[in-house]
């Protein structure tokens, strides 16, 4: 019988238990069902009971629990690991870092990364329970983005505070800080209400057009159809 190496069936399993019972041994029981011996090893060790040893239902059990666990994270696994997170984040206020670093002194040794806390907080579980709102303002999942450049907006800009004295008096037009908004304000609604009144002019220009060619072709049938007769 040739060997394959894929998960170990329900029947397979009952084979093994059958087989051990009769005292054979994992060689044995390996070239019978076709397995390698490493399996067979690997089976009995894994999921068997220290009380009640290798069942081939508590093994079936095990392997699917086992299953069902690989590819989860260390937070998802561990539901009171869980719960401590969840409470240093939303209760606390903590920051990912801050909780690995005080799970790692409280243990003695490191528990989890803040990589693995934030990837549970973005996690589908962690999405569902809108985790991420709980991280600090400051943070984003990427960090912070530096500000290109430490210039200023306006080139060549004159600090208020070194302005000539004669300007505090507001003696003259023009140093009053109000004058140029007041101007830009001014001239914006000018040209709104010069706008409004070029579409009014216009309108009218293309209304008046409009009678004058109506009145025209009027005249034109009315003088067509008196040459006719």
């Amino acid at each position: 019988m040739g060997r394959h190496y894929g998960q170990l069936t329900e029947a397979e399993r009952c084979e093994i238990f059958r087989l051990r019972a009769e005292g054979m041994s994992q060689s044995e029981i390996a070239r019978l069902i076709g397995r390698d011996k490493g399996t067979i090893s690997r089976e009995l060790r894994r999921n068997a009971l220290p009380k009640t040893g290798y069942t081939p239902v508590t093994a079936e059990r095990m392997a699917l629990g086992r299953r069902h666990r690989k590819g989860k994270s260390k937070i998802e696994r561990s539901s009171s690991l869980r719960e401590i997170v969840h409470e240093q984040l939303t209760s606390l206020g903590r920051s990912p870092e801050q909780i690995a670093g005080r799970l790692k002194l409280e243990q003695g040794e490191p528990v989890i990364s803040h990589k693995s806390i934030y990837r549970f907080i973005y996690s589908y579980e962690g999405r569902k329970e809108k985790l991420h709102r709980y991280l600090p303002q400051a943070k984003s999942k990427h960090g912070r983005r530096a500000r290109k450049g430490n210039g200023s907006f306006i080139p060549n800009r004159v600090s208020i505070h070194e302005r000539p004295a004669i300007i505090n008096d507001r003696s003259k037009f023009g140093h009053w800080e109000g004058v140029t908004l007041h101007l830009i304000v001014i001239m914006r609604w000018f040209a709104h209400v010069t706008a409004a009144y070029l579409r009014i002019f216009w309108r009218d220009i293309i209304n008046y057009a409009a009678i004058m060619i109506m009145s025209w072709a009027r005249v034109e049938c009315r003088a067509w159809s008196w040459r006719v007769r």
